[in-house]
């Protein structure tokens, strides 16, 4: 397929990432957020290049760079140095490369986790997401609800969900400091059909994909940002009402 690129807002982009499996889920969910295909450019294996297209025009050139402190700019630095507490780096954090190459702009900081919400493991995300709002950087954090735990012979014990001040803690970090630092939910695939009607109205994977391209647009905030942080108020306050100690807060505190 040919494409024709115009230099007409072309813009360059990076992903930097744990590994190259973390810097393609960014690739695919910019593609995504604008409905757009990924072509292969010929380009070095170790720094691989994209280009995202809709309709033969090309709207980004995206390079993948894994591995944070394999290149010249190191992102943890960066935070670092914008005054985050912890040297925490997310998954992928995307950049955009200013005009004459030799500097970027950070845009998008995000966190994928298909982790059950367990124990502490719902709070492992956090220093990374509190790293990121410090340093005044918009945050996503991309997990599931409603999983299963499962116990001998593979059979389902219950289902585990995150203590309610997780994803408090992200709506009081984006009012703290003024961010976007937002979690964003997804059914589990082994939620039951029950699980799932409790929290529909708490899924926010297409709304997150809006906030992505409005970011990559230059126009944040947007609806969709809102519409994300009332969904994560809504969670908590399913959470917290479904507590069977009263050991937090109940919704409506």
């Amino acid at each position: 397929m040919d494409l024709v690129k115009t230099n007409s807002g072309l813009l360059c982009l990076r992903i930097h990432g744990d590994n190259i499996i973390e810097c393609e889920r960014g690739l695919h969910l910019i593609a995504d957020s604008f409905s757009a295909d990924v072509q292969h450019v010929v380009s070095s294996p170790y720094m691989p290049r994209y280009e995202v297209f809709v309709d033969g025009m090309i709207l980004f050139d995206v390079e993948l760079l894994p591995g944070y402190e394999r290149w010249e700019i190191n992102i943890q630095d960066v935070f670092l140095s914008n005054g985050a507490p912890l040297r925490e780096a997310p998954d992928i954090v995307i950049t955009k490369i200013l005009e004459g190459g030799n500097s970027e702009e950070i845009l998008l900081a995000v966190e994928f986790s298909s982790a059950l919400p367990a124990g502490n493991n719902a709070w492992q995300r956090n220093g990374r997401a509190l790293a990121c709002a410090v340093a005044g950087v918009s945050y996503l954090y991309f997990t599931e609800v409603g999983g299963v735990e499962l116990g001998e012979n593979r059979r389902v014990k219950a289902p585990r969900f995150p203590n309610p001040i997780v994803p408090f803690s992200y709506l009081t970090a984006s009012e703290a400091y003024q961010v976007l630092c937002l979690p964003v939910y997804a059914p589990s695939l082994s939620s039951s059909e029950s699980i799932c009607a409790q929290f529909s109205q708490v899924i926010g994977v297409e709304d997150a994909k809006q906030v992505v391209r409005c970011i990559l647009e230059g126009i944040l905030p947007c609806e969709s940002q809102e519409i994300l942080f009332r969904k994560a108020t809504a969670l908590v306050s399913i959470l917290a009402d479904s507590r069977k100690r009263r050991d937090t807060f109940r919704g409506d505190e």
